[in-house]
């Protein structure tokens, strides 16, 4: 009974490992406006690999340009694009990866989920079907929300963005 519990006790750590060990690697677009706060989450995120990019380069860019810089980033987990500005420069590109953005709500051509994470300070008008998200409280990202088409909406209760952000990440590379 004894070797049993440890037995089980030492495959609950190992897949606690498993867990904090996959490398994240995202994409992080914005605009001029967005910048400080792009720089910022490249310190703060727990990811192996982050790319920062200007989102206004993608603006009616070409559908050969598209292509090259979608296949450019396929093998990132995500792309989080920051702002309003910026999710409407990157409007017309066709995401296939999960997209998480902070403080947008507009449109946009993504394929794979959208994960679109609020500040407390933004006013989200009378949105509807808002998860509010507590510091008490890990974010658990169910199949549907995973789904490519699904758009889940988070908004910060006392918790961080960044911390908010680095919890669907973990979540989108746990799930993969």
């Amino acid at each position: 009974m004894r070797n049993k519990l440890l037995l089980y006790s030492l495959t609950i750590i190992l897949g606690l490992l498993v867990v904090d060990i996959h490398a994240q690697s995202v994409e992080i677009l914005y605009t001029k406006a967005g910048m400080k706060i792009a720089m910022g989450f490249k310190k703060t995120l727990k990811a192996e690999k982050l790319n920062n990019f200007n989102a206004l380069a993608l603006h009616n860019i070409s559908g050969s340009r598209k292509d090259a810089y979608l296949k450019k980033i396929s093998h990132n987990d995500a792309v989080l694009i920051i702002g309003e500005t910026g999710l409407k420069a990157t409007k017309s590109i066709d995401f296939i990866l999960p997209l998480i953005t902070l403080d947008a709500l507009s449109e946009s051509a993504a394929v794979g989920p959208i994960f679109r994470v609020l500040s407390a300070e933004f006013d989200a008008g009378n949105l509807s079907n808002i998860i509010t998200v507590s510091s008490s409280k890990n974010v658990a990202l169910s199949a549907n929300q995973l789904k490519n088409g699904s758009e889940t909406v988070f908004k910060c209760g006392d918790i961080s963005e960044d911390v908010l952000i680095s919890q669907i990440l973990s979540e989108i590379v746990k799930n993969k």
